[in-house]
């Protein structure tokens, strides 16, 4: 996931393109070492929706120590 998505796009922004649909992605991969944790992400969409906001927040930050 480009670094750049984070310094140009705006929380929301990222909230409402494509990184729900990558940290979805990431944790239907993770199932088989994470298969608990994946499961309560996936079955419920406000924990999802949470955890989709606290990636950005992670990636937001290591983008801005990083310039």
């Amino acid at each position: 996931m480009p670094s750049l998505m984070f310094s140009k796009n705006t929380k929301e922004q990222a909230l409402h393109g494509d990184l729900p649909d990558v940290v979805t992605q990431g944790i239907v991969k993770a199932m088989t070492s994470h298969s608990e944790l994946a499961r309560v992400l996936l079955k419920d969409p406000q924990t999802m929706t949470s955890y989709v906001s606290l990636v950005n927040d992670i990636m937001r930050q290591s983008t801005n120590h990083n310039i």
